[in-house]
């Protein structure tokens, strides 16, 4: 039986920006995928290149910055041949983005309901048949009182109730594919857990795949198969998250692990990592993460190490493996 093809397949992926001091490398070569109905994670220190992967898939970098290099398919479809015009009904019908601070995504001066009801394919539709789905968005997110949320401003709901129709808008679309930037920062623990599980409902209930960037491992660890670990825009670490979890190679996703405080684990003191992440206009030699690293050695400071697979399914990209798995770039 031959495996599907996965629905988003990214290769080399590389975003610059071109500004006054320099070029920025913000995602260098960056490859993964993500399978139809699949959760996967990016995680990084903020500055690492998550977001702009994101947005560089939704072809909406800024300027002055741009995807120079790579391929980015979904379902077969090449996004970077696209025109505009094309490219904006992907993002309409296929490929939906929760934003960090849904407060920057909902317009203040709109009814909450008119907003989630755009992104709602209206022909052949009634206005009384619009209306519907937009409750039944509002209600699948779990909001207690569907209706005075549609006929809500942002500013009169809280930030959970904010982030919950963030994803009814994305939800009404029933999209192919949803990308979660940071979606949980902003709110309490109890919210968080909740959006959480929301995501991983929906996930479910409409075989959407989900992409989750986040800088916090025990986020990405309660919804996704898969996590990608980036740091100065590069790929450091990939595999099953519990493999990853369980046995962290490269050593900045140690430091990420250490310093996530675990009840189960009983830790008497978390590691914090030295230092801090490189310009990404003039970025180290070698391995970009050698001048943080205590296993630093000669060859880091020389060489950019390869992708070595240590597992099945899980590489790092760390010349303390170089010597014992399987060298793959």
């Amino acid at each position: 039986m031959t495996e599907a093809p996965p629905l988003l397949d990214v290769e080399d992926l590389t975003t610059r920006f071109y500004t006054g001091r320099g070029v920025i490398g913000a995602v260098e070569k960056l490859t993964f995928h993500v399978n139809e109905g699949e959760a996967i994670g990016i995680v990084g220190e903020s500055g690492s290149g998550k977001s702009v992967s994101a947005l560089s898939i939704l072809r909406l970098v800024p300027m002055p910055g741009r995807v120079v290099g790579g391929r980015i398919t979904l379902r077969g479809i090449d996004l970077l041949a696209l025109s505009e015009r094309e490219m904006r009904e992907m993002r309409r019908k296929h490929i939906a983005m929760i934003f960090q601070d849904p407060s920057n995504f909902l317009n203040p001066i709109m009814r909450v309901g008119d907003q989630i009801g755009e992104g709602i394919d209206r022909r052949e539709l009634s206005k009384q048949a619009v209306a519907r789905q937009v409750l039944e968005a509002l209600q699948a997110v779990h909001i207690a009182d569907p209706k005075r949320a549609a006929d809500s401003y942002p500013l009169q709901l809280s930030g959970g109730q904010q982030q919950r129709s963030v994803i009814a808008a994305a939800l009404v679309r029933r999209p192919s594919l949803i990308i979660a930037d940071e979606p949980t920062t902003a709110l309490d623990a109890t919210v968080q857990y909740q959006i959480l599980s929301l995501l991983g409902e929906l996930q479910t209930a409409i075989n959407t795949a989900i992409i989750l960037i986040s800088h916090d491992l025990a986020v990405i660890a309660s919804v996704c198969s898969r996590v990608y670990v980036m740091y100065a825009a590069q790929l450091v670490e990939s595999g099953p998250t519990a493999a990853v979890y369980r046995n962290p190679c490269h050593p900045y996703t140690q430091g990420l692990l250490g310093s996530i405080l675990d009840p189960l684990e009983r830790k008497e003191k978390l590691s914090v990592m030295a230092g801090s992440l490189p310009d990404l206009a003039a970025p180290p030699s070698g391995c970009r993460f050698h001048p943080r690293c205590p296993q630093a050695m000669a060859v880091c400071v020389a060489r950019e190490p390869p992708n070595v697979q240590v597992s099945d399914g899980h590489t790092a990209k760390c010349w303390l493996y170089a010597a014992r798995g399987d060298v793959s770039s």
